[in-house]
């Protein structure tokens, strides 16, 4: 079992989930759920707001890095019973088919493999285009005056939308769904 600690899962707009966490007491894994991760000496946010130098601050564990299975469980046990957790499972789930590969692939000579060229940039997109025809319906929903009842919306009533939580994953499911069948999007 993978020692993750001071896991947080950060939503930055277009259906894109950031995991932080510190590993094993010694690297921060940091990196986007739907690409992969970096393994640094500092939290990844602290590189994001000082040098950006992701390299000058790589570090690779004393062990080797978890698998997918054992982030799912991190960010299990970070969300809880949040909704959320739907949404950042199923990013991680359609990016990382095979949930018991490691989170960090390295070459025999311990560099980073080159991380996937298309089809991550493609899940990004395909997310992007769902998230617009989701903020589409509640835009219309929003100057109509409706409101859509949503128990889950009382555990975060001031930042939840009008399509939120679980609703939010059905609409989504169905979008992608129809684009799919109209020839819009690939099946995946």
């Amino acid at each position: 079992m993978a020692n993750l600690t001071n896991v947080s899962c950060d939503y930055t707009g277009g259906g894109v989930y950031v995991y932080s966490a510190l590993f094993n007491n010694e690297v921060w894994l940091y990196g986007g759920l739907d690409w992969y991760f970096g393994s640094y000496d500092i939290p990844g946010p602290t590189i994001d707001d000082t040098d950006q130098d992701y390299d000058a601050h790589w570090k690779n564990p004393s062990v080797p890095f978890p698998t997918w299975n054992e982030i799912l469980d991190s960010l299990r046990e970070y969300y809880g019973d949040d909704p959320n957790l739907y949404y950042a499972e199923r990013q991680l789930r359609n990016a990382n088919p095979d949930m018991n590969e490691r989170c960090i692939i390295l070459d025999d000579d311990s560099s980073l493999k080159d991380p996937p060229p298309a089809p991550a940039a493609d899940r990004s997109d395909r997310l992007e285009t769902i998230c617009e025809f989701i903020e589409a319906f509640e835009e219309f929903l929003d100057e109509k005056g409706i409101v859509i009842p949503n128990d889950e919306k009382e555990q975060d009533p001031e930042s939840a939308s009008n399509i939120y939580g679980t609703d939010y994953g059905i609409l989504s499911d169905k979008i992608e769904a129809l684009l799919i069948r109209y020839g819009v999007l690939k099946g995946e």
